[in-house]
């Protein structure tokens, strides 16, 4: 009999629902005969209140006033899983209710994964009533631990990096609990990206033998910022010599016109995209990416060995996706436009650099994470 996985998110952020999603891919192109999985965004299961002020403070704390968010992080990180734990059951169980363990009830499944501390929680609430056997995983979306990602009643961790891995085991998980896997990323960056594939990508999208490619990613900016950074960037591709510059906008109609009614000079091509579904061809084109670091985000520049330059982290977990790149040599911090426009031109004009920022990748690179947690859910090993 198929095994029922239910995987569950939260569209708070794009990071939480991405994850789900790579899963689940890689469960139905890897195991589509021994399981059943379900994805579901546990929003969709709340009271309409709750996620409209759970989606809209949350978005509007991170990218109106950070330094808000960055207490709250930092605060409720000190109090510890053990004092956090049960406060938030209680009151996810008020708004979540009866919709969520429904389904959960209705679809009966062997294994639970969580993207986001919100569900786990609610999943270990019901399974201490008795009222599911599932195992329950969480996946760490992050390269860091909030304590509230941790629960007694969590049967195994899907951690980022060795360091998650130890802080999991540090707030009290035993060891054969914890799998390193790195954070899932869609099917598609787990394939590698030979040379000559990469030439006729770089042809297909036009951009210039011999000259330097830069991604930047708008979709974490808002629309001011990106207009700077955008601006920032192409100054800094003048002063090396020249680059192509992709921007992907997203589905902002008006940002998108913006862009492209900006002017560069000559020897830098500005190209603008609107919303994409390969942004994994366009990482495997690029030789520099400029992003905010979200943990999908730098997971999947990671996958694809392309250098980085994160700017404007969030306080709390951005910053820390900031420093364990950091750490590692896969990417340089931009503090401000100014930072950018330096290092942006100094990392253009040096190969060198992008080489060893590019086998820094390569080194933590987890591209296969999202196949080793569907065949651990798969197998219920």
């Amino acid at each position: 009999m198929a095994r029922r996985v239910l995987i569950v998110s939260v569209s708070a952020g794009a990071g939480h629902v991405r994850a789900a999603q790579a899963v689940t891919e890689a469960l139905s192109a890897a195991h589509a005969d021994a399981v059943t999985v379900k994805n579901v965004d546990c929003m969709d299961y709340s009271f309409w209140p709750f996620r409209h002020m759970y989606a809209g403070s949350y978005l509007t704390m991170v990218n109106r006033l950070p330094g808000l968010w960055g207490r709250i992080y930092r605060g409720t990180a000190r109090q510890g899983p053990r004092e956090l734990a049960p406060r938030l059951c209680r009151q996810v169980e008020r708004f979540f209710c009866w919709k969520l363990g429904r389904l959960i009830r209705s679809f009966s499944p062997d294994e639970i994964m969580a993207n986001h501390p919100l569900p786990a929680h609610y999943a270990c609430g019901l399974k201490r009533r008795g009222l599911t056997r599932a195992r329950i995983s969480v996946g760490i979306t992050d390269y860091c631990l909030h304590p509230l990602w941790t629960h007694p009643d969590v049967d195994q961790y899907f951690a980022s990096c060795p360091e998650v891995a130890y802080l999991v085991e540090r707030l009290g998980a035993a060891p054969g609990r914890i799998r390193t896997t790195g954070i899932p990323l869609v099917p598609a960056f787990a394939r590698p990206v030979p040379a000559d594939e990469r030439v006729r990508l770089r042809r297909e999208m036009m951009l210039a033998d011999g000259r330097p490619t830069v991604l930047c990613s708008a979709g974490g900016f808002g629309v001011g910022h990106i207009r700077q950074t955008i601006r920032a960037a192409v100054a800094a591709a003048a002063r090396a010599g020249g680059a192509d510059i992709l921007v992907v906008a997203g589905r902002n109609q008006k940002l998108r016109a913006e862009l492209q009614a900006m002017s560069a000079p000559e020897g830098v091509k500005l190209t603008v995209f609107g919303f994409v579904t390969n942004m994994h061809e366009l990482m495997a084109a690029a030789d520099v990416m400029i992003t905010k670091p979200g943990g999908l985000t730098v997971s999947e520049g990671l996958a694809r060995s392309l250098p980085m330059i994160v700017l404007d982290p969030i306080p709390g977990q951005e910053e820390a996706n900031a420093a364990y790149l950091q750490e590692n040599g896969a990417a340089w911090l931009a503090l401000d436009n100014g930072s950018l426009e330096y290092k942006l031109c100094r990392l253009l004009a040096s190969a060198d650099d992008r080489a060893a920022m590019r086998r820094a990748c390569e080194r933590i690179a987890r591209p296969k994470a999202a196949f080793e947690v569907a065949r651990v859910l798969a197998e219920g090993c």
